[in-house]
Protein backbone atom coordinates (compact mmCIF):
# COMPACT_ATOMS: atom_id res chain seq x y z
CA UNK A 1 0.00 0.00 0.00
CA UNK A 2 1.10 3.25 -0.82
CA UNK A 3 1.20 5.43 1.83
CA UNK A 4 -0.68 9.02 1.11
CA UNK A 5 -0.11 12.24 2.73
CA UNK A 6 -1.52 12.96 5.83
CA UNK A 7 -4.02 15.90 4.67
CA UNK A 8 -5.45 13.35 2.06
CA UNK A 9 -5.66 10.69 4.67
CA UNK A 10 -7.89 13.30 6.58
CA UNK A 11 -10.03 14.35 3.78
CA UNK A 12 -11.25 10.44 2.94
CA UNK A 13 -11.65 9.55 6.81
CA UNK A 14 -13.98 12.52 6.76
CA UNK A 15 -16.21 11.15 4.37
CA UNK A 16 -14.50 12.82 0.93
CA UNK A 17 -13.53 10.88 -2.33
CA UNK A 18 -9.89 11.70 -3.02
CA UNK A 19 -8.04 11.57 -6.80
CA UNK A 20 -4.39 11.37 -7.11
CA UNK A 21 -3.34 13.95 -10.04
CA UNK A 22 -0.50 14.64 -12.23
CA UNK A 23 1.96 17.84 -12.20
CA UNK A 24 -0.76 19.37 -15.41
CA UNK A 25 -3.77 19.01 -12.70
CA UNK A 26 -5.13 15.81 -14.89
CA UNK A 27 -6.45 12.97 -12.55
CA UNK A 28 -4.45 9.45 -12.93
CA UNK A 29 -7.57 7.50 -12.53
CA UNK A 30 -10.77 7.19 -13.42
CA UNK A 31 -13.02 9.15 -10.73
CA UNK A 32 -16.46 9.64 -12.22
CA UNK A 33 -17.92 6.98 -10.81
CA UNK A 34 -17.20 8.77 -7.07
CA UNK A 35 -19.03 11.84 -8.16
CA UNK A 36 -22.45 10.33 -6.43
CA UNK A 37 -20.57 7.63 -4.29
CA UNK A 38 -17.80 8.21 -1.90
CA UNK A 39 -15.01 5.82 -2.47
CA UNK A 40 -14.33 2.61 -0.50
CA UNK A 41 -11.65 2.19 1.68
CA UNK A 42 -10.37 -0.01 -0.68
CA UNK A 43 -10.21 1.76 -3.35
CA UNK A 44 -8.98 4.40 -1.43
CA UNK A 45 -6.04 2.09 -0.49
CA UNK A 46 -5.54 1.26 -4.47
CA UNK A 47 -4.85 4.98 -4.96
CA UNK A 48 -1.16 5.02 -6.37
CA UNK A 49 0.89 8.23 -5.93
CA UNK A 50 -0.05 11.96 -6.86
CA UNK A 51 1.92 15.29 -7.40
CA UNK A 52 -1.31 16.43 -6.74
CA UNK A 53 -4.43 15.26 -5.28
CA UNK A 54 -8.19 16.57 -6.07
CA UNK A 55 -11.15 16.34 -3.96
CA UNK A 56 -14.40 15.80 -5.26
CA UNK A 57 -16.78 18.46 -4.98
CA UNK A 58 -20.92 18.25 -5.10
CA UNK A 59 -23.94 17.89 -3.58
CA UNK A 60 -22.67 14.23 -2.54
CA UNK A 61 -19.72 16.02 -0.77
CA UNK A 62 -21.72 19.06 0.63
CA UNK A 63 -19.40 21.57 -0.83
CA UNK A 64 -18.93 23.66 -4.09
CA UNK A 65 -15.08 25.55 -4.39
CA UNK A 66 -14.71 29.02 -5.63
CA UNK A 67 -11.92 29.40 -7.90
CA UNK A 68 -9.77 32.24 -8.17
CA UNK A 69 -6.82 32.62 -10.56
CA UNK A 70 -4.63 34.89 -11.80
CA UNK A 71 -4.82 38.81 -11.45
CA UNK A 72 -8.45 38.52 -12.40
CA UNK A 73 -8.93 36.09 -10.12
CA UNK A 74 -7.41 37.76 -6.93
CA UNK A 75 -9.21 40.84 -7.66
CA UNK A 76 -12.40 39.04 -7.49
CA UNK A 77 -11.74 37.64 -4.43
CA UNK A 78 -10.89 40.97 -3.03
CA UNK A 79 -14.05 42.67 -4.86
CA UNK A 80 -16.41 39.90 -3.25
CA UNK A 81 -14.95 39.93 0.33
CA UNK A 82 -13.92 36.69 0.17
CA UNK A 83 -10.01 37.37 0.79
CA UNK A 84 -11.17 37.82 4.53
CA UNK A 85 -12.61 34.11 4.75
CA UNK A 86 -10.36 31.01 5.18
CA UNK A 87 -9.10 29.96 2.03
CA UNK A 88 -6.72 27.56 0.33
CA UNK A 89 -3.52 29.42 -1.60
CA UNK A 90 -2.86 27.67 -4.94
CA UNK A 91 -0.03 28.35 -6.92
CA UNK A 92 -1.97 30.29 -9.60
CA UNK A 93 -4.58 31.80 -6.97
CA UNK A 94 -6.93 30.09 -3.81
CA UNK A 95 -9.90 28.33 -3.60
CA UNK A 96 -12.76 29.37 -1.34
CA UNK A 97 -14.85 26.33 -0.09
CA UNK A 98 -17.83 26.72 0.84
CA UNK A 99 -21.29 24.99 1.23
CA UNK A 100 -23.69 23.56 -1.29
CA UNK A 101 -26.81 24.99 -1.77
CA UNK A 102 -28.33 21.92 -2.17
CA UNK A 103 -29.56 22.83 -6.04
CA UNK A 104 -27.50 22.41 -9.14
CA UNK A 105 -24.44 24.72 -9.40
CA UNK A 106 -23.34 25.60 -12.65
CA UNK A 107 -19.60 25.59 -13.51
CA UNK A 108 -18.51 29.14 -14.84
CA UNK A 109 -14.80 29.03 -16.28
CA UNK A 110 -14.81 32.57 -17.09
CA UNK A 111 -14.27 36.38 -15.23
CA UNK A 112 -17.45 37.29 -13.72
CA UNK A 113 -19.06 40.67 -14.96
CA UNK A 114 -18.66 43.56 -13.22
CA UNK A 115 -22.23 43.74 -11.87
CA UNK A 116 -22.04 40.07 -10.22
CA UNK A 117 -22.32 39.89 -6.62
CA UNK A 118 -22.61 37.47 -3.97
CA UNK A 119 -25.04 37.17 -1.29
CA UNK A 120 -24.43 34.86 1.93
CA UNK A 121 -27.38 33.71 4.46
CA UNK A 122 -27.44 32.32 7.25
CA UNK A 123 -30.67 30.71 7.58
CA UNK A 124 -34.31 32.37 6.90
CA UNK A 125 -34.74 34.65 3.92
Amino acid sequence: MIVKPTVVQQAHAAGYSIVPGSPDKQPKVPWKSWQETQQTQEEFDALGHGSIWGLLTGPTYGIVVLDFDGPEGEGSLKALGLDGFEHVRTPTGAHVYVQHPGHKVKTVARPLPESFSICFRSGGA
